[in-house]
């Protein structure tokens, strides 16, 4: 049956209509864009603003890091 309402997720619900996926799918996405904000960072990084951008980019990296565990 549950074939023709579609596959289910690893928490027991429809994919489609789980709020769990969706919020999983959310932070992949934000922590990607963290991640290119760090990248940018470390760009500007070699371009004279070490100073300025280090304690940024060690923050940003906590908060990656934090993330791994959701």
């Amino acid at each position: 049956m549950s074939e023709l309402l579609g596959a289910e997720c690893g928490h027991g619900q429809l994919k489609r209509s789980c709020e769990i996926c969706d919020k999983d799918k959310v932070i992949e996405r934000l922590r990607g864009q963290l991640q290119n904000c760090v990248d940018h960072l470390h760009y500007f990084k070699t371009r004279g603003y070490d100073g300025k951008v280090t304690p940024v980019i060690e923050r940003a990296n906590r908060v990656l890091y934090e993330t791994l565990g959701t």
